[in-house]
């Protein structure tokens, strides 16, 4: 049967500016709606030949960590070898369909070696914008020249073109693996050490000296349509590393926070992908990196990978064909069906992977295989299990010699005393690996019974499904049966499972179905804007602090009067947390829909939801944040929720904050006076002010606390409010006759999900945000804007000791502000309305922004002056 190539397609493709169907992406995987655009961190670049080889132990180690890919520079391969690798592979790909087919890879082998395309698993898969050259170039005895093209004559034999180069092609990639696996060294040596093991270990652990080099040469063709098609879909590398070189045309994305991220191209840099098996053998600690590959319109993208593999691996690797997901074997038990004599399953701890052969003879096969690949990887102990040697355990009895013989007793006692504590600490060491044992083996129990459970759901399913005739189209393919695996970084599986990931903020909550479609719809187109998932790692070991000394002396004080260490803040200004307030905006989103609908009670309902919703972030909140100086301001630009915010302390006695935001059809703004008092074992915080709203079209709320109820002109209660405070919140409306009928209530707003990334301050992940400081954003900001305050940075950071000095500092400001307001100070962006204790926005402040004129704005976290020292 012909195979039709990409570059065939391509060529016949762009007369008509589209292309097949079978290469067309589901619109959550196609580049266009999917890709990054804006400022994005760069994949790190790391410099070899730094003086400093500790900081490049170091960052090799943060890179495999927190990226799974990384490129270096001055590694050691001379930039014309490359240029020669390229030039020959270039050159392949140049010469005739019929000529490059003569190196194709057979239909029925069993290797992967030779030219192909990326195929479909089924009908329904998607074809890949990619042709491909597989062959290994080391270790020596797996070579299979067969696979290496005679054309051009340069590929293998010395070309007159290239007289004057020191190199044959077999001997460019020869040579190329030579210097390859210098750089292979220093990369695991590094991985090693990064994980405080000896620097061979993963090199070891990875296949030793017998670890395979295969190269790929990617020919990704001009595509008319890049916007629907990928090269390669979202993947890891079965590898152990890659290390590849890329052509000038851009395309290599990386999926990290959330995004997909593309690779900035560095001339002669290598580009160093953590495969699954580093990930395997690290334990986790270095993540295997998930990719992809874009196309582009005009230019050919080619790219050099050498996948660095344990010997034999590409043999089951062919046999696979596309993955449908991924597993770790290392840490997986295979175990073979009693139902069912051709399905098998692993298990890997905390989800199973069930399989069918096609034979059972079939599946002794796969078993056998699957074992003998776990096997190559013995796996590399943590830290726990080092510390024990589980055998015999030496027990020193000089001490107890030493002081038996001060107290004079004799020899017979001493050595009779030596026996007993000797026979003591082996009972005692007995029963502890008895203890560890029954603890493996309940291990290993529990992984079974969920091996066997899945499998007796997945039969009852089959059968229950055969009855009614609804079997799916993955349990009709003849082959393989992938019958249950949710969690796989699969490109055919379901990866973009919903619009708000794991670690995504939630977007509006759908309230019922058969809502108004521009109810459903709020919020839904507000650019996407990449934000920060967790607080930068500390620089340094937080210490503990006395309590007594500070609470003898403070009980029943105005905290705002009391001079604590920064133990007892979280990074983030009470300027800050007005605005954290605002994390639920979308809910008057809604209400501002809602009463453009004239429906009156659901806008109220939904007004109520968000003056309840922003209880929800003190949860756990036990740090109090940090009281701003005066005139210190905060701004907050957020247009994936379509608001702007601008918050100043403008009374430092009483403490009061005025913000106000802007969102699409409302405003809203107030000012919080926060009482707060120190009682020993608790702090009492009361929340003092009131707070407007306003839509475009004139209604207007207030509240400075939360009712449980809506009601009418005359006073009459038409909905009710319920929930909790920390969770969600339900209304249901007065003479519904559903609810009278006892159906569910209706719900209005529920709270995110926490962070993955947990601290002691439990901020959340709106929270953790709020003062992320990127350097655009930096060179914008006036000086008064609580994001440039030293103390709350340094806190952040984990720099506890400069933190407290600068803290100290700031507060002998603090102590001038009471003169100052005596004196006649007044706020810049705000002022305080004539009879009133309310402060309303004067406005001007987005305009200077504009203008980056902030004249006018002091420098309030600098030095204080001489002469202000004493108070």
């Amino acid at each position: 049967m012909e195979i039709e190539r990409v570059q065939t397609v391509a060529s016949l493709s762009f007369d008509k500016e589209t292309i097949p169907d079978e290469f067309i992406r589901p619109e959550k995987e196609q580049p266009a709606k999917t890709a990054f655009h804006g400022q994005v961190p760069e994949v790190p670049a790391i410099d070899l030949s730094d003086p400093d080889q500790e900081n490049v132990l170091r960052l090799i180690a943060e890179a495999s960590r927190e990226w799974g890919i990384f490129q270096v520079v001055n590694h050691g391969i001379p930039s014309d070898l490359i240029a020669k690798l390229q030039d020959v592979g270039r050159k392949f790909f140049e010469l005739s369909q019929e000529e490059k087919e003569l190196i194709a890879r057979p239909p029925d082998s069993k290797s992967i070696e030779g030219y192909g395309s990326k195929l479909q698993n089924t009908p329904q898969a998607k074809k890949s914008w990619v042709d491909h050259l597989f062959h290994r170039i080391w270790p020596p005895p797996s070579i299979n020249y067969k696979f290496w093209p005679t054309n051009p004559p340069s590929y293998r034999f010395l070309s007159l073109s290239l007289v004057s180069s020191p190199y044959f092609t077999r001997e460019v990639n020869e040579e190329y693996a030579k210097y390859l696996r210098e750089v292979a060294d220093k990369l695991f040596t590094a991985l090693s050490l990064g994980l405080g093991l000896e620097g061979h270990a993963l090199k070891e652990g990875a296949g030793g000296e017998g670890i395979e080099f295969m190269l790929k040469i990617n020919y990704y063709p001009p595509c008319p349509r890049p916007d629907l098609t990928l090269g390669v879909v979202a993947h890891t590398d079965l590898s152990a590393l890659t290390i590849l070189v890329p052509n000038e045309v851009p395309g290599l994305q990386i999926f990290k926070d959330e995004n997909w991220i593309e690779a900035k191209y560095i001339p002669n840099a290598l580009i160093i992908h953590i495969g699954d098996q580093i990930e395997i053998l690290s334990n986790g600690k270095y993540k295997a990196v998930l990719h992809r590959t874009t196309v582009a319109k005009d230019k050919a993208r080619m790219s050099w990978p050498v996948f660095l593999e344990p010997p034999g691996i590409s043999r089951w690797i062919s046999r696979l064909g596309n993955p449908v997901g991924e597993i770790h074997l290392k840490v997986s038990s295979i175990k073979e069906s009693r139902s069912d004599d051709k399905r098998f399953s692993i298990f890997t701890g905390t989800k199973t992977l069930h399989l069918r052969a096609g034979s059972r003879e079939e599946r002794v096969e796969w078993m056998e295989a699957l074992q003998a690949v776990k096997d190559l990887y013995p796996r590399i102990p943590n830290s726990g299990e080092l510390t024990g040697n589980g055998g015999l355990v030496v027990v020193s009895t000089k001490r107890l010699r030493q002081r038996l013989m001060e107290e004079g007793l004799s020899e017979e006692a001493i050595k009779e005393s030596e026996q007993i504590m000797r026979d003591e600490f082996s009972l005692l060491h007995n029963h502890l690996v008895v203890f560890k044992q029954k603890q493996a083996l309940l291990v290993d129990t529990l992984r079974q019974l969920e091996s066997e459970k899945v499998d007796l759901e997945d039969t009852v399913v089959d059968e229950s499904q055969r009855q009614h005739g609804n079997m799916s189209g993955l349990r009709q393919q003849k082959s393989a049966d992938f019958l249950s695996s949710s969690s796989f970084k699969s490109a055919e599986s379901e990866f973009w499972k919903a619009p708000y990931d794991s670690d995504e903020d939630e977007g509006p909550l759908d309230i019922e179905d058969g809502m108004n479609s521009c109810i459903k719809s709020v919020g839904s187109n507000y650019p996407r804007v990449m934000r920060r998932k967790k607080l930068p790692d500390p620089v340094e070991k937080e210490r503990g602090v006395s309590l007594w000394s500070m609470i003898k002396d403070n009980i029943g004080k105005d905290l705002t009067r009391v001079c604590l260490p920064v133990y007892f803040n979280e990074p983030l200004s009470s300027l800050q947390k007005c605005f954290e307030d605002l994390e639920y905006s979308f809910l008057l989103d809604r209400a501002y829909e809602f009463g453009k609908m004239g429906n009156s009670l659901m806008r109220a309902l939904n007004v109520a939801a968000f003056a309840v919703s922003g209880y929800a972030s003190t949860d756990g909140r036990h740090c109090k944040p940090f009281n701003p100086l005066l005139g210190e301001t905060y701004e907050a630009d957020y247009p994936d929720k379509g608001i702007r915010f601008i918050s100043e302390k403008v009374s430092h006695h009483p403490m009061v904050v005025a913000c106000h935001c802007e969102g699409r059809g409302w405003k809203f703004w107030g000012e919080s006076d926060l009482k707060s008092k120190f009682w020993g074992r608790s702090i009492q915080l009361d929340p003092v002010g009131t707070l407007t709203l306003e839509f475009d079209d004139g209604e207007i709320f207030q509240w400075s606390k939360v009712l449980g109820g809506v009601q009418d002109k005359n006073g009459k209660t038409v909905a009710s409010l319920f929930g909790k405070w920390d969770d969600s919140m339900h209304y249901k409306v007065n003479g519904d006759s559903r609810n009278a009928n006892g159906s569910e209530p209706h719900l209005l707003w529920k709270r995110s999900q926490p962070s993955k990334h947990l601290t002691r301050y439990n901020l959340t992940r709106f929270a953790i945000t709020l003062n992320e400081l990127k350097p655009e954003l930096k060179e914008k900001l006036p000086s008064t804007d609580s994001r440039l305050r030293p103390d709350q940075r340094c806190l952040e950071n984990g720099e506890y000791t400069k933190a407290n000095e600068e803290k100290l500092r700031l507060e002998q400001r603090q102590r001038q502000a009471r003169k100052m307001q005596e004196r006649g100070w007044k706020p810049r962006w705000f002022v305080k309305e004539k009879g009133g204790e309310a402060y309303s926005y004067i406005g001007g402040y987005w305009e200077a922004k504009e203008k980056g004129d902030w004249e006018s704005c002091p420098d309030i976290f600098g030095q204080v002056p001489t002469d202000q020292n004493s108070d």
